[in-house]
């Protein structure tokens, strides 16, 4: 048996499946969370100004709700797509290079890394839409 292929190690697979899996919930409960918060603030920010019978500028009103849905511009969608797609090329090469050791870690990788590539793709791929269409820049 190979010295590094026991049971269960600390560096297990699963281990790291399973950290890598809490890591991006955690994200994405963090991002939902806080713009809760922001959700909650902002309207309070309105509704308090309407108890004191103070008059909101359309302008200021319209700021404010504006900012609590932040909005996609073709540029971010570049920039988000040329990173996903990229770290889809490096999960392949990783795949690669880890393959040389263990064969049986050629095909995840490759797969995880050809799903962000093409989710990167399609950023890529709506970005060049958004623009065309004219997303005001």
């Amino acid at each position: 048996m190979h010295p590094y292929h026991s049971e269960f190690t600390p560096f297990s697979p699963t281990i790291g499946a399973v950290a890598f899996w809490a890591f991006v919930a955690l994200i994405t409960i963090a991002g939902t969370v806080r713009q809760i918060f922001r959700h909650r603030d902002i309207q309070a920010t309105i509704r308090l100004a309407m108890e004191r019978d103070q008059n909101l500028d359309p302008k200021v009103l319209e700021h404010l709700l504006k900012a609590e849905r932040p909005k996609t511009t073709s540029a971010g969608m570049l920039q988000t797509g040329l990173i996903v797609a990229a770290s889809g090329i490096g999960l392949g090469v990783i795949g690669v290079l880890l393959s040389q050791d263990d064969a049986k870690a050629l095909y995840p990788f490759l797969g995880a890394g050809a799903l962000s590539f093409l989710v990167g793709v399609s950023m890529l791929i709506g970005s060049r839409m958004n623009r065309k269409l004219g997303d005001g820049e």
